[in-house]
């Protein structure tokens, strides 16, 4: 049985988000939200199971703290940084290959594909929205909050720029 090869994107964010894309970034197989590390581990065995996961590519994300935040943007960065080493730990478990992406190497590259500009600060996560719901369809992207799930997608189709050796090749480093 051949199974379908798909490539896996990963938004750690807050709320944080997963997405499966298949035949070249063209096709949309799956998004998933982010709940907690065991349903992230179910769901990443039921992809393995259905589909060949050739590589993922998570974004790469950054902490600055900001003046005037206090608890609330400790306890934020707190649970980002721990929803980034859960991903890498379960794909490392689970031997799925994977590269760290920085947010604007993936959106230079996708958005300006998809024909919208890429910019940083808040109106990137618009775009991105935007751009899925164009590309793939409303359904999977219909509300705002789901620009986690855009980004997702955008880093798996991203992703398929890649080889898994490659990635393979890079985790070995």
């Amino acid at each position: 049985m051949n199974k379908q090869r798909v490539w896996l994107g990963i938004d750690p964010g807050i709320t944080g988000a997963a997405a499966l894309v298949g035949q070249d970034g063209r096709k949309l197989v799956d998004v998933w939200d982010w709940s907690s590390l065991s349903s992230a581990k179910r769901r990443l065995l039921t992809w393995q199971g259905a589909y060949l996961v050739e590589a993922a590519g998570i974004e790469s994300v950054w902490i600055y703290p900001r003046s005037g935040g206090g608890k609330r943007n400790i306890a934020s960065a707190n649970k980002l940084m721990r929803n980034l080493g859960q991903w890498e730990g379960l794909l490392h478990a689970l031997s799925i290959p994977f590269l760290l992406v920085k947010p604007k190497s993936w959106q230079a590259v996708m958005l300006n594909m998809a024909g919208v500009a890429a910019a940083r600060g808040r109106g990137t996560k618009k775009r991105s929205l935007a751009a899925a719901r164009a590309k793939w369809g409303g359904n999977s992207f219909r509300l705002e909050k789901h620009h986690n799930r855009a980004d997702a997608a955008w880093i798996a189709a991203y992703m398929t720029a890649y080889s898994a050796s490659k990635v393979a090749f890079i985790n070995k480093l």
